[in-house]
């Protein structure tokens, strides 16, 4: 199973191309707020960790990737709720993972292309 199957299953012909630009800004973006995520994460920056995670999940449900959907939304309410608590940290780590493997699931599926 892919992360990427709701994607797959959403964008199909005419709209692919609107799938495609997504996934452009998706590329494009993500390593950056991963970045400030990890970063805000790390100063215990709560309430800059949860803008940047809220605009993550705002793309990853653009592009119907579900499950990543949900660890960006449990982050979000975690943050906002505890702080940056040990469970906060747990679903940051397991969001970090889940993007990580989209990215890399995108790059090699453009090459395959």
């Amino acid at each position: 199973m892919s992360l990427l199957d709701g994607f797959r299953a959403a964008f199909t012909g005419s709209s692919l191309a609107v799938g495609e630009e997504i996934l452009d800004i998706f590329l494009e973006e993500t390593p950056e707020r991963l970045q400030a995520l990890n970063a805000a994460m790390q100063a215990d920056d709560v309430e800059t960790a949860a803008q940047v995670v809220h605009g993550l999940a705002n793309t990853l449900g653009s592009l119907r990737v579900t499950p990543a959907l949900e660890e960006a939304r449990a982050l979000e309410h975690e943050l906002r709720t505890n702080g940056a608590s040990d469970r906060a940290i747990v679903h940051a780590r397991e969001l970090n993972l889940m993007t990580e493997e989209i990215l890399q699931e995108i790059t090699a599926s453009r090459r395959d292309a």
